[in-house]
């Protein structure tokens, strides 16, 4: 892996008044190479109500992110989209 690898976040989608859970964070690899997962640790934390941090647990279907390719976590339950996921959470 680089160490000009880099990760950014493309498109958040949060949930809807009809379905609070169906959303996704996309995030994008604005690098020349792929980037492993396995080699770099992904961490996904929700706001909970009181302000605290609450820290999702990942389940992951591809660990690799491609260079200039996009990578897809949404809720493992409710989420709608169309387009395959890369990691789910509970």
């Amino acid at each position: 892996m680089s160490s000009n690898a880099s990760l950014k976040l493309s498109e958040v989608k949060l949930g809807s008044s009809s379905n609070t859970e169906d959303e996704f964070v996309e995030i994008y690899n604005a690098s020349e190479v792929a980037i492993n997962l396995e080699h770099l640790p992904l961490s996904l934390y929700f706001m909970n109500s009181a302000g605290g941090a609450q820290r999702k647990t990942l389940a992951y279907y591809n660990r690799v992110i491609p260079s200039h390719g996009y990578f897809l976590i949404g809720s493992a339950t409710n989420y709608s989209g169309s387009v395959g996921l890369d990691a789910s959470y509970d």
